[in-house]
């Protein structure tokens, strides 16, 4: 009969439950844990493929250390002796938080070197009902993601991105928070707040949150977008353009609180033209060259940008109203265009 053994083991008691902490190697660790989900009578959510190969890649990464428990209640006959656990052949650890890491480590997506690189310390209870282990799983959502804004930040110091897009994405940010000739520089909110400014208008932001800019832009740059074919400098180049285009067409919108183009709202409008704006890509063509950018938006100069109009709108209804006055626009001027001139 093989015997578990896991050594070196503290007990910890916290509100009357022994908590067992050890600190175990990747490769014992994976065949003693098992995962029982909801469904099945356990707590864990279901497994998620993409964030499992997430995990591995992260372990392959000799920069990463792994400071996060694996946390579990002990299923079958173990018993507490002295600084060790000993478990018969049936005893388990029934995983309540790190499924997806013991996933990756049996995933075949790791090599024996990398996965002996690895230990994790483990907390494990024992004797604990199902509805005990729930409120120890749902305490998971008390904890405080990084904020959006500061994982970006992050990630640039790190050089650390999914993919040249998403860098991309982010040196544009930067540039238009930097660049002198940019109309919205030093507005980007780049770092997390306590608690972000408003106008008098409308609870409108100050300022321009650096997250919604780099969902936008990865939007624009990505596989969909007629800018993904372009150099990335005429990339950046685009999007300076719009943005100080706009702020020349509409300039009395652009000065004024009582509207929204310059808030995240319209500035993420402008942008998703370039996706879903048809009349918009109609003017501009392939090149999205300055000249084109501002004729499209003086088809549009009527556009009404007035925070009343807007507010609690999503930015898809903007930037498809746009486009739509961009097509009303276009389509009086062709009919000037064709109307016969008297001498």
């Amino acid at each position: 009969m093989n015997k578990k053994f896991i050594k070196n083991v503290r007990a910890v008691i916290q509100r009357g439950v022994i908590i067992y902490v050890a600190h175990v190697p990747a490769r014992e660790l994976v065949p003693m844990c098992q995962v029982d989900h909801y469904d099945s009578g356990g707590v864990q959510r279901k497994i998620n493929d993409s964030h499992v190969i997430h995990i591995a890649e992260a372990m392959s990464d000799k920069n990463t250390i792994w400071l996060d428990p694996v946390f579990g209640s002990l299923v079958g006959n173990w018993k507490f002796k002295e600084d060790m656990l000993v478990g018969d052949s049936d005893a388990m650890i029934s995983l309540d938080d790190g499924q997806h890491r013991w996933k990756a480590l049996g995933s075949g997506l790791l090599d024996d070197e990398e996965i002996a690189e690895l230990q994790f310390e483990i907390k494990v209870t024992q004797g604990l009902d199902r509805d005990a282990r729930l409120r120890i799983f749902r305490a998971q959502a008390e904890r405080r993601r990084i904020d959006r804004r500061l994982d970006l930040a992050q990630r640039h110091e790190l050089d650390e991105w999914p993919s040249s897009t998403h860098k991309h994405a982010y040196d544009v940010i930067l540039a238009l928070n930097t660049d002198p000739t940019s109309p919205i520089k030093g507005r980007v909110q780049l770092l997390d707040t306590p608690r972000r400014g408003y106008h008098r208008c409308g609870g409108r932001d100050v300022m321009l949150p650096s997250s919604g800019l780099h969902s936008s832009l990865v939007i624009v740059f990505g596989r969909k977008s007629p800018l993904h074919s372009l150099d990335q400098r005429i990339q950046k180049r685009v999007i300076m353009d719009m943005i100080r285009i706009s702020s020349q067409v509409w300039s009395s919108a652009w000065d004024s609180d009582k509207h929204i183009l310059t808030t995240a709202r319209g500035i993420n409008a402008l942008l998703r033209l370039c996706i879903s704006g048809s009349a918009f890509r109609s003017v501009v063509g392939i090149d999205f060259l300055p000249e084109k950018i501002e004729e499209a938006f003086r088809y549009a100069r009527r556009f009404r940008w007035a925070a009343s109009n807007w507010q609690n709108r999503p930015t898809k209804v903007v930037s498809d109203s746009l486009n739509q006055c961009i097509e009303s626009g276009l389509s009086r001027a062709m009919r000037n265009a064709s109307r016969p001139h008297t001498p």
